[in-house]
Parts: C-alpha cells; structure tokens; sequence
C-alpha cells in the first residue's frame, strides 16, 4: 500500500514538472523549470561517481532557456535556494558541475551567489538560441507564403542578441548548420529573409558562408 501511494506521489510530482516545461509557458522561469532540468544531476550531487549524460543536457536546457535578465536571476536563486540544505561535498560537486559539462556559467551554484548581480548576457551564443528564434520561420522557409511576423521578430532579436564577434559567428556556424540539409527553395526563401524582414545581416543564410570572415565582413558591411 505504501509502496503505491509513493508512486502515485512521484508521478504527481514528475506531470507537474512536465507542465511546468511546456512550450505555451507565457510567464517567465520558475523554480519547477530548475528543479525538472537537474533532475538528472541529483544521485550524482548526493552520492558522487561519473555524471549522467542527462544532467549536463538537463544544465544545458535550462542555460538556453533562461533568455533573459529576469530568467537568469530566476534561475540563479533557484539554484542557490537548492544549494542552501546541501553538505560541503554536495556543494563542491554541483560548483564543478558546468566544468564537467563543459558549460560556462557566470556564477558558482553556491548559497552565497549574489544573484542580483547577474550579468546582462549569461553565456555566449548558442545554436539553441538561433533555433528556438528561428523557429516562427520554419513553416514559411519549408512552404513559402506569407512571412509571419513572429519570423521577423525572431530574426530580429537574433540580430541584437549577437552583440560580439564570437555570438555573430556562433550565430552563423548555427544557421550555416541548419541551411546544409535544405533543399535549394528551402535556402533562397531562407537567404531572402533578411530582405522580407528589413533587417540587415552582412552575410548570406547559406551553407557555402564562411563564418570564420564575420569580423572583415562586418568592417566592410557598417
């Protein structure tokens, strides 16, 4: 009996963490978002050994996620909430999480993090971010029609969150990526986005791009 109402426990507690991931989320990060992503991380926090694959995908999805200032500092006193009742050893091993992950995170997941001091910009770029602002054009680059405005917007905010010279290529290697399956209609209605959309970019949305030329091409192009 007991052994059932624990399960039924758990599976209340994993469907409110589901719902707490989708999509259609309009509200910005919450600790439930935090606590679903590093799931994976936790027998490893508390017990030690090789880290789950799923954990550093986990930690990855919830850096891509958090797109903004507010989602960050969100994310961080979450984090440092859950770092609160941890023991110096729990403590050591989630502070060396993002290095064995190889992710890059500006602060230590530590009780005394200062999280209102959170930088504007979190990480570099990352193609998470290019695909998740992208993905309003999929259906018109696929199909062709009408451009939606989402589209627009979204390759807009692509464009002034590439503020250095590494996001602008890690930008460009991402959609260089996604343009090397598609088919030739598929890439003229990609390369014609800028110009449907009335926003600059000073290279073509192609697989033949040189990203590694970004910087001579942007001393040329402003």
């Amino acid at each position: 009996m007991a052994r059932i109402a624990m399960t039924t426990v758990i599976a209340v507690v994993m469907s409110v963490a589901m719902v707490a991931r989708l999509p259609s989320k309009a509200t910005g990060m919450t600790c439930g978002e935090v606590d679903f992503d590093l799931l994976p991380c936790l027998s490893y926090i508390r017990n030690g050994g090789d880290v789950p694959s799923d954990c550093c995908n986990g930690l990855s999805t919830l850096v891509d996620a958090a797109k903004t200032t507010d989602d960050r500092r969100t994310a961080c006193n979450c984090l440092k909430s859950l770092a609160s009742g941890a023991s110096n050893d729990e403590l050591n091993r989630a502070a060396g999480l993002p290095d064995k992950c190889n992710i890059s995170l500006p602060y230590k997941l530590s009780p005394s993090t200062d999280c209102s001091k959170l930088p504007i910009k979190a990480t570099g770029m990352t193609c998470g971010e290019v695909d998740f602002d992208l993905l309003p054009c999929l259906s018109y680059i696929r199909n062709g029609g009408d451009v939606p405005s989402d589209c627009c917007n979204g390759l807009s905010t692509l464009v002034d969150a590439a503020k250095t010279t590494d996001d602008r290529r890690t930008a460009c290697n991402c959609l260089k990526s996604l343009a090397s399956g598609a088919s030739n209609d598929e890439l003229n209605r990609a390369a014609g986005l800028p110009d449907k959309c009335n926003i600059s970019l000073p290279y073509k949305l192609s697989p033949s791009t040189d990203c590694s030329k970004l910087q001579m091409l942007l001393n040329l192009f402003y």
